[in-house]
């Protein structure tokens, strides 16, 4: 977390200035106490007043000061958290496909939300909390050293005793709040699959599995929180007793020297004050460190993320010249069953359709294409270049690939065209024309999706916006699956008639009538897809 501190200097040294000037009027406002009550004491009522006033202007200075603090620390936590946000999503931009789904799309979002919580209160807030401490401390001690020694080395004894004792419960602390996140995550994972699967819940009268399943990881969530405060509630009450413990002796030491003579009984009241603040920030700032230490564990995970970020994947592709070879290639897969694909070449400018009954491999097929997939033995070759030589992430700059199950935006409908591309408007229209979604996309380019598309205008909108890319190879997984026959030809037509663009349609289904816009139609065996 250094590295956000580091980051956001100005913002940082903001709040730990008025951490300073707070605990400097506090303890201030302890030491004129002593005069305040040894002026009562000896009856000089002049004295009384002045520093009265003294101690009471102090404490409304300290209130706007505590104010200012909160809102100069909230604006640093708040900058920072979002410089996490950053540092999780900015890498996702540069990794490979395949790096990405080495985690869930649930674990992003539990990351950007759940773990970001977690850094809030047990983690920047923390860091504020002992700085706060020390600086306490610091200033206590030095306030009393002025009474006496003997009652700073009483009480930096106390101090060090309660500060090492939260050690005993770190790996405590530590093993259940890492519970906490991966529960967490879990949890979060279930219900945003039970929720995505509402629909087939309901046809099928099972709604009340999404309850059980739902329901029963929040409760292990809340078991796992449960054991967190637990074990936290029983390291701060027993450094409580601790503290309680080393206040009693402190006042002791306070009454044994002031029965000496050495220390007037005005004092009793300012060292009670100055020694609990080192007593009470010793324990908490031990218990603030091992917190501390247990969030920023998160951090690390997201660090892994960067580091593939930054691996070069080979040599970089950025036109489609030739042909696209596929010689002696399948895929293993963990069960032993394995998918053996015929030798094909995908020459440029024609089209291909790729057939074949469901587990045939035509998902895996387009996996290994588009770059999404590793794992496979033979050899994809793309202008003479094997797919294992080249950076996958350049991939993209070549190939459009239109999704049996398009995915839009809660954005308008020129957004989820655009993508934030710049696209010329002859493009953009042409594009919206070939896709046939002319007839309801131009009066609704401002609309916001929010699931007010059919299913085969959202197919049509998703063919635009792969042909805005103009990327020379296309590949099609069942593209126009939810649209009527008519509109479908249509599409397949105007696509296929584009002499300068590559087809590849993968399809359980070809019709007959776009069989004459082919080249070549592809025959895939028996296997698993």
């Amino acid at each position: 977390m250094v590295k956000y501190l580091k980051e956001f200097k100005f913002e940082n040294f903001m709040v730990f200035l008025l951490i300073t000037i707070d605990i400097a009027l506090a303890v201030l406002s302890s030491v004129f106490l002593a005069n305040v009550l040894n002026s009562l004491i000896a009856r000089e009522m002049n004295q009384f007043f002045l520093w009265l006033a003294i101690d009471i202007v102090l404490w409304v200075v300290d209130s706007f000061v505590q104010g200012a603090r909160d809102v100069w620390k909230e604006i640093a936590i708040q900058k920072q958290l979002n410089a996490v946000r950053r540092d999780i999503i900015e890498p996702l931009t540069e990794i490979s496909y395949s790096d990405f789904e080495k985690n869930s799309k649930e674990d992003y979002n539990s990351w950007l939300n759940n773990d970001t919580k977690l850094l809030y209160d047990n983690g920047f807030h923390q860091i504020y909390f002992v700085y706060t401490g020390i600086v306490a401390m610091l200033f206590s001690g030095i306030a009393i050293i002025f009474f006496h020694w003997v009652l700073l080395l009483t009480t930096l004894l106390v101090g060090a005793i309660l500060f090492y004792f939260p050690k005993i419960f770190k790996k405590s602390v530590e093993r259940d709040t890492e519970q906490v996140s991966d529960v967490a995550n879990d949890a979060l994972a279930t219900s945003t699959d039970y929720l995505r699967g509402y629909e087939v819940l309901y046809h099928n009268k099972q709604l009340g599995l999404m309850q059980e399943r739902t329901m029963g990881k929040f409760n292990q969530l809340a078991t796992a929180n449960v054991k967190l405060i637990f074990t936290r509630a029983w390291m701060q009450y027993s450094l409580l007793g601790a503290s309680m413990l080393g206040q009693f002796l402190i006042l002791a030491v306070a009454g044994f020297l002031i029965m000496n003579g050495q220390i007037g009984i005005g004092v009793v009241m300012s060292v009670g004050n100055l020694s609990g603040t080192v007593t009470n920030y010793s324990k908490s700032v031990a218990n603030s460190l091992i917190l501390l230490n247990a969030t920023g564990k998160l951090l690390e995970k997201y660090g892994k993320i960067a580091d593939e970020s930054k691996v070069t994947d080979g040599e970089e592709v950025t036109d489609f010249e030739s042909k696209l070879e596929l010689k002696n290639l399948s895929v293993a897969f963990p069960d032993g069953q394995k998918i053996e694909y015929p030798e094909i070449v995908i020459e440029k400018g024609k089209k291909y359709a790729i057939i074949g009954d469901s587990g045939s491999g035509k998902s895996t097929l387009i996996n290994l294409l588009v770059g999404n997939k590793r794992d496979y033995e033979g050899e994809i070759l793309l202008d003479g270049k094997d797919y294992k030589g080249i950076n996958r992430k350049s991939l993209p700059h070549v190939m459009s690939v239109i999704m049996q199950f398009p995915y839009l935006f809660r954005e308008t409908v020129e957004e989820n065209l655009t993508l934030g591309r710049k696209i010329s408007p002859d493009i953009f229209d042409k594009s919206i024309r070939i896709a046939c979604a002319d007839d309801f996309v131009f009066n609704k380019l401002d609309t916001i999706y929010d699931k007010n598309l059919s299913g085969g205008q959202q197919e049509r909108l998703s063919v635009a916006r792969e042909l805005m890319g103009t990327k020379p190879i296309l590949v099609m997984d069942e593209s126009t699956a939810s649209v009527d026959k008519k509109t479908a030809l249509a599409v397949e037509k105007n696509i296929l008639e584009n002499p300068d663009l590559t087809v590849i349609m993968i399809t359980h289904h070809l019709y007959d009538e776009t069989q004459n816009y082919l080249d070549e139609v592809i025959h895939l065996g028996q296997g698993i897809a």
